[in-house]
């Protein structure tokens, strides 16, 4: 007969125990006998299709299939206060290491929860900035979050503290470049922080206040920050606005804000930002852009917010189609505009994409998303048309 320490892992949820967050994925929660240990297999697929019609240059006329993400990955906890979380991406050409981390949670049973995380990090700027790309609303995360944030991007090694309540939260972070990056050269480093409140109103109805802030310092090496940025979907590579050259920077800063507000199963955010380029020839241009959005869950669900991190998670469903339902239907509009400044050789754009995610179950969503952009480019005339878009999702 075994022993209790050898007996076999058994099943006990299905929720990740490293974020602990409604709606993880459909993979199950292994525990160890003594539930001392947890471990969870956690991976996303994302597959898209795009079709862009009407614009003036034939090029950026076309249809594409590609994916999004394809991650896997595993988290799970160590006694009471120790967790740990690892996610690769293999959707590229190469595979990239994403969020990896441990942690030690200070006090797991009060309303107020204390975390200190160390690795490589996802950084938490702006609502649809520090929201899980299988989460966002949209196919594609606003242009605040795509176009101010520092050179490391999205993930960089470091470490991170977050203390939050029912509703609000607030992070500071240091961080280096991303794991995967050329370490043949120093980091740049960036100090970054960010809060939120959503203490106006009740559990129900309430406002949403939020702001955000980073300050990075390049390493000398660094000789470009130049940088296209996706418009009309990430699949159409012909749609992209340029910064234009941005050469010998020696700093950079951004911050931005958060008004919005929830009721029931309807949504609205804004959001706005800026990010101040400190450059060697005292040139100094700057990036600006807003955005405004929201959703209405018309059968099957909440609005899909968790006020504890102050981000967009998937939605409870009410009913899934596994157990006869209809699953979650949730329509969705946003309004997105960037301009850089003083940059002479730089575009700018804006877009207004509407759409529709029909959760079958928390784990499964198909979405689709109908783009209408405008950009205006160096050297060519301005041009506007309309990218269809639509995605298979699959969390677990």
């Amino acid at each position: 007969m075994a022993s209790a320490a050898n007996a076999a892992p058994t099943i006990v949820a299905t929720t990740s125990p490293a974020e602990a967050v409604p709606g993880m994925g459909a993979a199950p929660v292994f525990k160890a006998a003594g539930g001392q240990v947890t471990f969870h297999p956690r991976g996303r697929i994302l597959l898209d299709f795009s079709a862009t019609s009407g614009s003036n240059v034939a090029a950026r006329n076309y249809a594409a299939t590609g994916a999004r993400a394809i991650r896997i990955g595993a988290d799970g906890t160590v006694g009471d206060h120790f967790a740990y979380l690892m996610e690769a991406d293999l959707s590229g050409a190469n595979a990239q290491v994403l969020n990896a981390y441990v942690a030690w949670r200070f006090d797991t049973t009060g309303k107020v929860r204390k975390e200190l995380r160390v690795g490589n990090l996802f950084a938490d700027r702006g609502v649809e900035g520090a929201t899980a790309v299988d989460a966002v609303p949209f196919m594609q995360r606003n242009l605040v979050a795509d176009a101010v944030l520092p050179r490391a991007g999205f993930y960089g090694v470091g470490v991170q503290s977050r203390i939050s309540g029912d509703d609000w939260h607030a992070t500071l972070s240091v961080t280096g470049d991303p794991l995967d990056a050329n370490s043949s050269m120093r980091d740049s480093w960036t100090v970054s922080a960010r809060a939120h409140w959503d203490g106006i109103g009740d559990a129900d109805r309430f406002v949403h206040l939020g702001a955000w802030g980073f300050a990075e310092r390049l390493d000398p090496g660094v000789d470009s920050l130049s940088r296209s940025l996706d418009i009309g979907g990430r699949l159409n590579t012909a749609l992209r606005i340029p910064s234009g050259p941005l050469l010998g920077a020696r700093s950079s800063e951004g911050f931005g804000g958060e008004l919005g507000a929830i009721a029931g199963p309807f949504w609205v955010m804004g959001e706005a930002g800026e990010r101040r380029f400190q450059m060697r020839d005292g040139s100094d241009p700057d990036v600006t852009a807003w955005s405004i959005g929201g959703g209405y869950t018309i059968f099957g669900g909440r609005a899909p917010y968790d006020r504890r991190s102050g981000s967009f998670i998937r939605p409870p469903i009410a009913r899934s189609v596994l157990a006869g339902g209809a699953g979650a239907l949730e329509l969705v509009g946003r309004y997105e505009r960037l301009d850089y400044d003083r940059l002479i050789a730089a575009g700018s754009g804006r877009e207004i994409t509407i759409g529709a995610n029909w959760y079958l179950t928390q784990y499964l969503r198909l979405m689709g998303n109908l783009v209408f952009w405008h950009i205006d480019v160096p050297g060519a005339r301005p041009d506007d048309g309309h990218t269809g878009t639509m995605r298979m999702e699959l969390v677990f």
